[in-house]
């Protein structure tokens, strides 16, 4: 199964990051194709894990459970779009953070030392940002004036997702939890 490792972004957090894709869209010039992600399956990753065998679980779950105990519960603020990795050749459009960077990448280097330790092998962690679409095709053009309400986004659980990939896009199915600094 196809797994990773993130932030949920609680319900009343949604709206906020729905009035903020709408903003977007209607600032955005695309000469493309724009695939925008259901507010539902919008999340942070942590740390991406890929191909995981079922009884890989276990050690998956024990070696996050450890990281995690050692971080304490912290804020992340959102207030600045980019295209990824380029606006000539994007790939997604992104939220990227501010405040709370330091501390997000310490819960970044924490988990993956220990999931490194037990022999769980996942990606190299990204920077933290919210994917709020993908592009299919062309060059995207973020006007240089554009602003979005800084968003911030408390965080004390990471969870374990499940990724199915469908043709109208990836489908999360949570499979455990883990809470910050316990």
């Amino acid at each position: 199964m196809r797994v990773f490792l993130a932030i949920d972004i609680l319900r009343k957090n949604r709206e906020t990051l729905l009035e903020t894709q709408s903003k977007i869209r209607k600032a955005v010039i695309c000469g493309g194709n724009i695939r925008w992600l259901q507010v539902n399956a919008l999340h942070l990753t942590v740390v991406f894990v890929g191909e995981l065998e079922r009884e890989g679980l276990a050690c998956l779950e024990n070696a996050v459970a450890t990281a995690v105990s050692g971080v304490d519960p912290f804020t992340i603020r959102f207030s600045k779009v980019e295209c990824f990795p380029t606006s000539r050749k994007p790939r997604v459009i992104v939220l990227n953070a501010g405040k709370g960077f330091a501390e997000f990448r310490k819960l970044q280097k924490a988990v993956s030392k220990s999931l490194r330790e037990a022999g769980v092998k996942h990606a190299d962690p990204n920077p933290p940002h919210i994917t709020l679409a993908r592009v299919k095709t062309g060059p995207v053009h973020i006007p240089d004036d554009f602003e979005v309400a800084p968003f911030s986004l408390g965080v004390g659980t990471i969870v374990l997702k499940k990724s199915t990939l469908l043709p109208k896009g990836a489908e999360y199915t949570t499979l455990a939890e883990f809470q910050l600094g316990i």
